[in-house]
Order: C-alpha cells, then structure tokens, then sequence
C-alpha cells in the first residue's frame, strides 16, 4: 500500500477508525526512500576559505606575549593595541577564541580576550562562542560570553545570566559575576518605557521577557536582525554541521550543543542537512531538530516553510524513521499529523510508539477520532504509546479519564506529562 494524499486524507476523515476493528496487522506503510546528496561537503566547499581564520601555534603565543606585556605597563599597552589596530577583525576574533579555547593562558588574559570578543568580535565568532557556554566555570566570563553574542541576536548567554543573578551562594566569585550581569542588563535590547539601569526590577523583568522569547523562538525582541547572517557566520555553521561525520563522541555533542544555541538563521542549514550522503550525519540533524522543538516550528511559520514536505519523505528511510517521526512531533506543527497517523495503526511496535508520542506533541482536535477508534480496539500499543495518546485525548477534553497502562515506567509517564503541558494551544 502506497502512503498517498489520498489515503491520508480518509485517515484523517475517519476511515483510519474503521480500519482498527479488525485485528490482523496492518502491512508496513511503503514508501521510497529520498535521494541522498553531499550537502555538507558541497557547502564546505562553497564557503571555503570564509569564516575564521585557522590560528598557529606561534601566533597564540605571540598574542599572549602582546597581552601579558600591556597588562604591565603603559608602553606594552599600547604597543598592543597598535598592533590590534593594525589586524584583521576576523583573524584578531580567531586568536581571542583561541585563547579563552586553550588551556595555556591564565585567568587575566582570558579575562581580557573574552572582552574583547563582547565588543569587538566579528558575528561569525557565534558558533564557538556559544560553545564556551560549555565549558567556562568563570561565571564572570560568561557574562562577556553573554554580552558578545547578544551584539549579533544570540540569546544563548541569557540563561547563564539569569542563574547568576538569582543565586545566592555556592559560585565561586560570585558579587563580582553578579555586578557584571546587572551592568549587562543596560545592553538589552531597548523598549518603550524602559529605562536600563534606573531600576533593577525593570531590569530584571526585562531580561526574563527576552530569555522566555528566545527560548520560545530563537529571536531577539525589539533588537534589529539583519536580514540574512554572514557568510562569515555561514561558513561557521557548515564547519560545525561537518562535525557530525565524526564518530567520536565529542565533536558530535560539542556540534549539537552549540546547534541547539543559534538564531534561527541556522535552522535552514539544518534541515538541509538531513538530505545529507552520510548517515551519521542525517542522523544528528534530526536529533538536533528534535531537541530545539518548538522554535523549528515558529521558524518554519514565520518563514512560510512547508516543513512537512521536507521532513516527510525522510520516512522512507528504515533506519532513521524514528528520528524523523520524533523531529516531525517536536516541531508543535499540526501539519505534519496526516503523515505521522499510518505509522502509527502499520507501524512496528518502536515507530508506532515514536508515532503517538509525535502526536502527542504536534496533533490537533482533527486527530480526535482516529484515535479514540484506535483505543478502542484490541490493544497493540506499547504501554508508553497508550500512555501518550491518553494524554493527547485529555489535552483536547480536561474531563476524559486518563487510563495508566500496566507496566509503564513512572519515567515515561513524567516525560509524556511534559510533552502535553508544552503542547501547542490549537
């Protein structure tokens, strides 16, 4: 059987009920694979050359020579800075993130390359500056790291911000982190009515309102976005996505995390990058997708995406289907219900389970009678996919009692809670 419009069409009017009163299996839902293409390699090969430069070891040492030498006197000051003058933005970007990257220079110089960089570093600095929000332990120095990606609308550092400030003990140096988070709130973006540095509660109020709407989007407010990244900043991201062809552990994770941290200009790289020849690497991006959620899918709205057309026919792959099943529910888009639906009446037990809780997430009021048919029916489910779509009938009517099926980990009950109180308000 051919997964068609057609087909999904009477599914979503009701046939999908009727079909689950018998109870032979279903046969698997057929559909063909898409064509693999070499995303990333032809991306690093058209931005070749862009992005930071690469920074030898002699230039490291020679920097860190020029700052220790004007952190002791006035002439090794400004001998620096003539010298700092006289460079390249970019390159000048690449040393200081080389050096608050290594494990060579002491905590002053760090100190001062962070600052730098919180000024006047270059946008294409975002990815590996975001990456610092990993490893840095000086809650000081991830106020700079704040500060250098808010310039190019990056809120990753607005949580760190946030914690600091309202923590009272158990960080080392903590008065003098949190007295830099409080002069960081003046860099917010402006708004009617607000006047930064007057009032501490404005300002606090202020810095939640932007951390909660770039958590949900990915999006600055009120700050003024250009209108597409550099290719600077581009070339960037293709470096970072080119990591997931590594089977080491650490790139990977190192690539996801900072992935998940970007404006959504980066989306766009992402999604492509499930087209991409490697498996590894279609693999991470969707797990990547899937772990962004939401803000993919405001993206998607905002840029008028059809993003089920591009996320559907990755289906067709066996291995991957049910990191594209979870990327499709985590979205929060109701469009990509029709193509999640058979999965779940002709799927194996794992996709009809990755099924229901992608539903779960993304489904809306139409989903209603297909599933309460399919409930009540013999029972085929897992536990766990039983448990999500009693959520999902119980989202859209507060008075359904919810049935816990026999043998489900109070774990999996508690994440699909989750995923139900986040749920969209169709």
């Amino acid at each position: 059987m051919k997964l068609g419009t057609s087909m999904i069409i009477m599914t979503l009017a009701g046939s999908f009920g009727l079909a689950c009163s018998d109870n032979q299996s279903a046969e698997a839902v057929e559909i063909s694979a898409p064509t693999w293409k070499t995303v990333v390699e032809n991306q690093l090969q058209a931005y070749a050359g862009e992005g930071l430069p690469d920074i030898s070891l002699e230039d490291q040492e020679d920097i860190l020579d020029l700052i220790d030498l004007s952190l002791t006197h006035d002439k090794g000051y400004r001998q620096a800075h003539q010298v700092f003058d006289n460079s390249k933005q970019d390159w000048l970007t690449s040393v200081m993130l080389a050096l608050v990257e290594g494990r060579d220079a002491d905590a002053e110089i760090k100190a001062e390359a962070y600052r730098w960089l919180s000024v006047q570093g270059v946008e294409a600095m975002l990815p590996r500056l975001t990456l610092r929000l990993k490893y840095e332990k000086d809650w000081a120095a991830n106020v700079d790291i704040a500060l250098g990606l808010l310039r190019f609308g990056c809120g990753a550092g607005l949580e760190p911000l946030v914690i600091i400030l309202r923590t009272e003990e158990g960080i080392t140096d903590l008065d003098r982190a949190r007295w830099a988070a409080i002069e960081a709130l003046k860099a917010l973006p402006p708004k009617t009515g607000w006047i930064p540095g007057e009032n501490f509660d404005d300002d606090w109020k202020r810095l939640l309102e932007i951390e909660t709407a770039w958590r949900l989007t990915h999006m600055i407010p009120d700050q003024v976005h250009p209108a597409e990244p550099s290719r600077g900043y581009r070339a960037e991201v293709w470096k970072t996505l080119a990591q997931f062809r590594s089977q080491r552990l650490r790139p990977v994770d190192d690539a996801r995390y900072l992935l998940m941290r970007q404006p959504s200009w980066a989306f766009t790289a992402i999604v492509h990058t499930t087209y991409d020849e490697v498996w590894y690497v279609r693999e991470h991006a969707l797990q990547t997708l899937a772990w962004i959620g939401a803000p993919i899918g405001v993206w998607a709205k905002r840029t008028e995406l059809s993003l089920e057309s591009q996320l559907a026919p990755l289906l067709g792959d066996l291995r991957l289907r049910g990191r594209v099943l979870e990327a499709m529910g985590a979205t929060g888009l109701a469009e990509m219900q029709a193509a999640i639906l058979p999965w779940l009446r002709e799927g194996n037990l794992e996709e009809s389970t990755a099924a229901a809780d992608a539903l779960l997430r993304c489904a809306n009021r139409d989903i209603v009678r297909p599933i309460e048919a399919l409930l009540a029916s013999t029972p085929y489910l897992s536990p766990e996919g039983n448990y999500a779509l009693e959520c999902l009938l119980h989202a859209f009517d507060a008075e359904y009692i919810m049935q816990i099926p026999d043998g489900i980990d109070p774990s999996e009950i508690t994440r699909r809670d989750r995923w139900a109180a986040q749920r969209p308000l169709f």
